[in-house]
């Protein structure tokens, strides 16, 4: 995944700037993808402390 920077000017003269992101998969184990393949690719939040919740450090 790649991003490309983006600026939007408001009319009210704030500008706004974001990262527009580019996908590509590659190194495919099974083959070549259909044309008709449709991707969505979806980024999960970070769970932070997670594994030490389940431990039994803390009896």
């Amino acid at each position: 995944m790649v991003y490309q920077e983006e600026t939007i000017n408001y009319p009210d003269d704030t500008i706004a700037s974001f990262r527009k992101p580019f996908y590509s998969i590659e190194s495919l184990g099974y083959g070549v993808l259909d044309a008709n393949t449709k991707i969505s690719p979806i980024v999960a939040n970070h769970v932070i402390g997670l594994v030490m919740m389940e431990t039994d450090l803390f009896d």
